[in-house]
């Protein structure tokens, strides 16, 4: 007895790859889109954790204050601590050793770096 071919055993549809029918191989565009942005997203915050944790940085950034007003210039601060949600936020929460609370903008201004300890 002769076994059965996939094309044989399989009704394909006319036009349809037989991989298509079968369900087999090809890639889900989503899923390698959601991989390769994760990476994307571990790398940066990385880089930000390798460029920031307890470094003094100077720069145009936004001080918050208490009243939730908005105070732009130039400032040097220590970072104690800092928080980033996505990728694609447009600023960097950081919080100085004094407590204060800012906002470094990411776009085409440079800050500066020095070790803090």
């Amino acid at each position: 007895m002769r076994a059965k071919l996939v094309n044989e055993e399989q009704n394909f549809e006319r036009g349809i790859h037989p991989k298509q029918a079968l369900g087999v191989g090809g890639i889900c565009l989503g899923e390698e889109r959601w991989k390769m942005k994760k990476k994307l997203d571990d790398d940066w915050k990385f880089f930000l954790l390798t460029i920031l944790d307890g470094k003094t940085i100077s720069g145009q950034m936004n001080k918050r204050s208490a009243n939730g007003g908005n105070n732009w210039g130039n400032y040097t601060v220590t970072v104690s601590d800092w928080h980033i949600d996505d990728i694609d936020d447009m600023g960097i929460m950081i919080i100085g050793e004094d407590k204060e609370h800012y906002i470094l903008p990411i776009d085409d201004k440079k800050i500066f770096i020095e070790n803090a300890r």
